[in-house]
């Protein structure tokens, strides 16, 4: 599903299965191709809170196979270009994650922005234990 909103400087987001969503963008963010890796694409991940712009969210990302764990607003990274497509999967505590739909690194660089929105649900007098993988709410 594609939902065109104007709230975020008139770009195109693509919404999720909750209330976060994200941009997709293909083009060059280096300018030009590092002479030693002429077969890879970077990766560029903004993740802010879609309510304030000067949020810094602790994420977990997912980048196809490899995973970061950062606190920054902006990631950046190189994968081997290829013929398959990826997924990113941003996760953060107290916000709705975000799943793009499959990604194809087929030489233009990547640039994600990611509005994380905040969970609305409430737990009130939780207890359990990971041991046996009750909680009771």
């Amino acid at each position: 599903m594609l939902v065109s909103l104007s709230c975020k400087n008139n770009e195109t987001l693509f919404s999720t299965y909750n209330k976060s969503a994200y941009s997709l963008t293909y083009g060059d963010l280096n300018g030009e191709k590092e002479p030693n890796q002429p077969d890879s694409v970077t990766i560029k991940i903004e993740i802010e809170d879609v309510n304030s712009d000067s949020a810094y969210i602790f994420s977990h990302v997912k980048v196809g196979c490899r995973t970061f764990k950062t606190d920054k607003k902006v990631i950046k990274t190189k994968v081997q270009r290829s013929n398959y497509p990826i997924q990113i999967i941003i996760r953060s505590v107290g916000y709705f994650s975000i799943e793009t739909q499959p990604i194809l690194l087929d030489g233009k660089d990547v640039y994600l922005k990611a509005y994380l929105a905040e969970q609305d649900l409430f737990f009130d007098n939780c207890e359990g234990t990971f041991k046996d993988a009750q909680i009771n709410c």
